[in-house]
C-alpha cells in the first residue's frame, strides 16, 4: 500500500491510496501458471486426435486462459483509491479510479462525520488495516488497506487534525 498525499491546502485535503508495484508483480507472475498449463494443454491438442477428450481438454485450458488472463486484468487495471476532503464544498468523496477508465464515486456531507477510527480487518493469516470514516446516520466510508497499521493510524490522524482545525 502507498498513501501519497496529493493535496494538503488549510481548505482541502486529498490523499492517493496506490496498489504497490509488488502486488502488480505477483499478480503477473501468477497469471503465468494457469496461461502455461492453458498453452501446453492446447499444443497437445494438435498432436491427438480429435474426441470427447479433445473437448474436455479445450474446456479446462480455456478456464485456465480465463483464470491467468483475469490475474494479468487484475495486475493492468487495478485501481487506485482517492480521498477528497473538501471545507469549501463541505463534502468528503471517495473516488475509485481504474487504469481501465472505470470511476466509482461517494461523496457524503463533511458535518455528517462522527468518528474516524483505524478498522482491522481479520484473515487468516495476518489483519489488514483501513481508514474508516464514520457518519451520524450509521454509514462508514472505508479508504485504503495495508497489512501495516501505522500508515493507517498517521492518515487517521491527519485527515482529524485537518477536520479539527
Amino acid at each position: 500500500m502507498t498513501l501519497c498525499i496529493e493535496l494538503d491546502s488549510p481548505d482541502r485535503l486529498k490523499v492517493r491510496y496506490r496498489v504497490g508495484k509488488v502486488s502488480r508483480v505477483m499478480l503477473v507472475v501468477l497469471s503465468s501458471v494457469p496461461l502455461a498449463g492453458a498453452f501446453a494443454m492446447l499444443r497437445g491438442l494438435w498432436e491427438s486426435p480429435f474426441g470427447l477428450v479433445s473437448v474436455f481438454v479445450m474446456v479446462i485450458a480455456l478456464g485456465a486462459a480465463l483464470v491467468g488472463g483475469g490475474l494479468l486484468f487484475a495486475a493492468g487495471g487495478s485501481y487506485d483509491e482517492l480521498l477528497d476532503v473538501d471545507r469549501r464544498a463541505e463534502t468528503v468523496t471517495r473516488i475509485d479510479v481504474s487504469k481501465l477508465g472505470h470511476h466509482a464515486r461517494e461523496s457524503r456531507p463533511l458535518g455528517q462525520i462522527s468518528r474516524l477510527e483505524t478498522h482491522v480487518k481479520e484473515w487468516s493469516d495476518s489483519p489488514s488495516y483501513q481508514l474508516a470514516i464514520h457518519f451520524h446516520d450509521g454509514g462508514v466510508m472505508r479508504f485504503g488497506s495495508s497489512n501495516v497499521q501505522a500508515p493507517v493510524d498517521e492518515l487517521r490522524d491527519r485527515l482529524a487534525r485537518f477536520l479539527g482545525g
